[in-house]
């Protein structure tokens, strides 16, 4: 930074000509795991004239004391901090050196420091360590992972060896392993890594197509290069990249996902052994287009940016030059043959466009998506998702048709998928889909947490009439009010029943009618919340089922909700951990009158428990033992009239999972 060197220039001058108005403060320094310690003290400090400056390798401090006497101090720091992220404060203790001010530096990686400064010897007469600020299990630790593959996993220092490396005859990319010991997120990402370079150097010619490193980011040659590329310990395995370099890329590197499959990052590498750039002639286009990538093709006189951005891409797309043509037909600076998409786009827009339409077409119109794997580019997309699911029906093959020609209206907009519905349920019910296929939701991002939208407007029984028809329209709406933000998430529900329920009966209460129960019920109500694998099912359900028609002359209406199939908004009803039950009281027309609803405490409470919860809230003259005691007459009832056998199976069937639950 321009400001430091006068800084530094002040106090080297000054202490080295003798002066004594300029002076080295006493200062003390201790750590944690993510932070460091900094006191400066001063005698007779003059408050005023405190100024800090922090910077990624640097921490500047001026003062002057009560008759003007300049005190400076300029660390040059072991390990690179946040400067955005660090804060001083005047103490209002005196330490034995005068008045202090501590300054809180926020380190990059969250790991021992072995030393405040790089050169140590220079402040042994003003720097102690702050024990009490320090904390005293963090340890400096060794890292023996660059020796241990040293034989076939050189190490990148400084980026004069990368670009060398870059240039060097041949050579198409560069990949590199950035590690540093304390992102521990990464560290079976970066086994995978060592464990691909050691069969690549087995079995590769001498003179290969691309080139593996290791970077090694405590290293202080390494960090201008580390701090220029912005590099941080990722907050997830899921976030672990490595790093590909090219000529054409400069230093800014394609990014790799860290793998946990030597097999799956060796193909990454294969992709990035090919030469980047291949001429091409409109003959040639259909031949050179693979099935599941797209081909881009750059016209002849390519800029050193459009380059650039095709290298980000380059294990994502192919990409040919070519002179521009009356048969290529360029309309702009390039034109993409997506895959799943038989007509050309052409990039029309500005330069700072271009990076952003080559990311869109980098995935297929409407790919079959199986597995996590094959969600990951659209992970790095950044787009909502559009998805299809389908149950090998006669209906797939038209319904697919008319989400294709959605794929093309929405580019840039939206990305679109195709699932396989029969591999699981839990994607589509996340999505709050009722459960009859062809179906169709959005959601805004391949995040566990994201917003979920389920088009409701399918007919249960559908035909091939709806899809050749209505379908186009109401999808294209559909996914328009989704991405102007005009509706309301989804909630994994159930289809609600379409039969009206017998009074007394249980009712099944579903994800997306829980508001309007919760806000609108005309009738108090009881909700039975639960998953089928609570260890008590059979006999529980039972007694709801007894138990619904005893609360019916108190205009008590019962639910029962199943969490394994259904979630409620959070604002409205939370859910309740898995395995359990638990009940809830709904008062009527909760919304207008302004009362709340009402939670058991208690999870896997007894009837009796329960019947007293709805006794304290509900308005009915009820009362809990007569109740009670109705309840027990009627298991009663109903076992005598059973059979012995069947008795005694049913008791078998329900002590199973009490005795699993006891050895667990």
């Amino acid at each position: 930074m321009a400001w430091r060197v006068p800084h530094v220039l002040f106090l080297g001058i000054a202490l080295c000509a003798g002066k004594e108005d300029v002076a080295v403060p006493h200062f003390k320094w201790g750590q944690t795991k993510e932070k460091v310690f900094v006191t400066v003290a001063v005698r007779n400090l003059n408050q005023s004239s405190i100024n800090v400056h922090f910077t990624a390798d640097h921490l500047v401090f001026e003062c002057s004391d009560s008759n003007g006497k300049v005190y400076a101090l300029d660390l040059e720091l072991d390990q690179d901090i946040a400067p955005s992220l660090c804060r001083w404060e005047q103490l209002s203790r005196k330490e034995r050196w005068g008045e202090s001010v501590l300054m809180t530096l926020t380190k990059i990686f969250p790991a021992a420091w072995p030393a405040l400064v790089q050169d140590p010897k220079i402040y042994r007469q003003v720097m102690d360590r702050d024990w009490s600020r320090d904390d005293d299990k963090l340890e400096t630790a060794e890292d023996s992972f660059f020796d241990e593959h040293a034989e076939y996993l050189p190490q990148l220092t400084t980026e004069t060896d990368l670009e060398r490396s870059m240039w060097l005859p041949g050579v198409e990319a560069v990949a590199v392993l950035a590690r540093h010991h304390a992102c521990v997120q990464c560290g079976v990402a970066d086994s995978t890594f060592a464990a691909a370079a050691k069969k690549l150097a087995a079995s590769r010619a001498k003179e290969a197509s691309f080139l593996v490193f290791a970077m090694d980011l405590r290293s202080h040659s390494a960090r201008p290069l580390v701090r220029r590329l912005g590099l941080r310990c990722p907050e997830s395995p899921r976030d672990c990249r490595y790093l590909a370099f090219s000529r054409h890329g400069g230093l800014m590197p394609a990014l790799l996902r860290g793998r946990h499959e030597e097999a799956a990052l060796l193909r990454s590498l294969e992709l990035l052994a090919r030469p980047q750039f291949f001429e091409v002639t409109p003959e040639e286009v259909w031949e050179k287009r693979a099935r599941n990538r797209s081909l881009v093709v750059l016209q002849s006189t390519a800029t050193a940016q459009e380059k650039q951005a095709a290298h980000l891409q380059r294990t994502k797309l192919d990409v040919g030059i070519a002179a521009p043509s009356a048969a290529f037909g360029f309309q702009g600076r390039a034109l993409a043959f997506r895959a799943g998409e038989d007509e050309a786009r052409h990039f029309e827009g500005s330069p700072e466009e271009f990076p952003l339409w080559l990311l869109n077409t980098s995935v297929p119109c409407l790919a079959d998506v199986r597995d996590f794997a094959d969600d990951e580019p659209y992970e790095d997309l950044g787009l909502p998702i559009a998805k299809l699911f389908l149950q090998g029906g006669e209906l797939d093959g038209v319904a697919r048709g008319v989400v294709h020609q959605l794929c093309g209206r929405f580019f840039g907009r939206a990305a679109f998928t195709v699932r396989n519905a029969s591999l699981g349920s839990s994607d589509w019910r996340q999505h709050g889909v009722p459960g009859h296929f062809p179906a169709f939701a959005v959601a805004m991002s391949t995040a566990y947490n994201t917003s979920r939208f389920a088009f409701l407007g399918i007919p249960k029984n559908q035909t091939e009439d709806f899809w050749t028809g209505p379908a186009r329209q109401l999808l294209t709406e559909f996914v328009e009010a989704v991405l102007r933000g005009e509706l309301s998430p989804s909630r994994m529900s159930e289809a609600p029943d379409q039969d009206e329920p017998q009074p007394g009966s249980v009712q099944k209460l579903v994800g997306r009618r829980c508001r309007q129960v919760v806000e609108e019920s005309s009738t108090e109500a009881l909700i039975e919340g639960f998953d089928e694998w609570r260890r008590d099912h059979a006999d529980r359900s039972r007694r709801l089922d007894l138990l619904a028609p005893l609360l019916l002359p108190h205009n008590i209406t019962v639910y029962r909700l199943d969490f394994g199939q259904n979630e409620c908004p959070p604002d409205v009803l939370r859910s309740i951990s898995a395995g359990y039950s638990g009940y809830f009281f709904v008062h009527a027309n909760a919304k207008r009158s302004g009362r709340k609803l009402r939670r058991m405490g208690k999870l896997d409470p007894d009837f009796e428990q329960v019947l007293h919860f709805i006794q304290k809230h509900s308005h009915a003259n009820l009362r809990a033992s007569e109740l009670l005691a109705s309840l027990e007459s009627a298991m009663a009832s109903e076992q005598a009239s059973l059979p012995t056998w069947v008795v005694f199976v049913s008791i078998l069937v329900g002590a199973v999972p009490v005795l699993l639950w006891i050895r667990g």
